[in-house]
């Protein structure tokens, strides 16, 4: 897969004091997170790699989020592979956006899931993308912003309308709050 770091389906692994550098070949990930995989990551330093300095499958976890530094990468951030999430899951803010490049994010399920995005996190959609929100079962997505810290979903491009599909709050989505 020629990652710099992966983090397969239950690993629960905590990287400090690192750097990862020039992830360029297979999928050119600096770190990738496996569906319910964890990672703690702080002092860490993700450079070079080509299609992100970090990428999450639905329902992978990211804690610590201190002191990096995500530069020359492909997505400066974190990368969001989109899907289902069965799970509940928190975008959390630490000055670096989330990116939906993939696939769509679908927030659904017999769990009725839950995608809060925390205050200050940037999305950034790519063509055709959308989140999806309680459409045919039960999903809540919280995103509430405050005056200091808005929570801003855009494209990862030049803003255009209707480059990126959206939010889409379906009839399962009633819990909803976007502020």
């Amino acid at each position: 897969h020629h990652r710099g770091i992966h983090a397969e389906v239950g690993a629960a692994p905590r990287i400090t004091d690192s750097t990862v550098t020039g992830t360029t070949g297979g999928d050119g990930t600096g770190i990738h997170v496996s569906a319910d995989g964890r990672l703690e990551i702080s002092d860490t330093v993700i450079q070079g790699s080509a299609n992100g300095a970090i990428t999450v499958e639905p329902g992978a976890e990211l804690s610590g989020l201190t002191g990096l530094v995500l530069t020359g990468n492909g997505q400066d951030g974190v990368r969001h592979g989109g899907g289902y999430l069965g799970t509940s899951e928190t975008w959390k803010s630490f000055g670096y956006p989330y990116y939906l490049i993939d696939n769509a994010v679908y927030v659904q399920g017999a769990s009725a899931p839950v995608l809060t995005i925390e205050p200050g996190v940037e999305v950034r959609a790519g063509d055709g993308q959308l989140i999806s929100v309680g459409d045919g079962a039960a999903g809540t997505l919280n995103a509430i912003g405050t005056a200091e810290r808005p929570i801003l979903f855009t494209t990862t491009g030049t803003p255009i309308a209707g480059a990126w599909q959206g939010i889409h709050l379906g009839n399962g989505a009633g819990g909803s709050r976007l502020e």
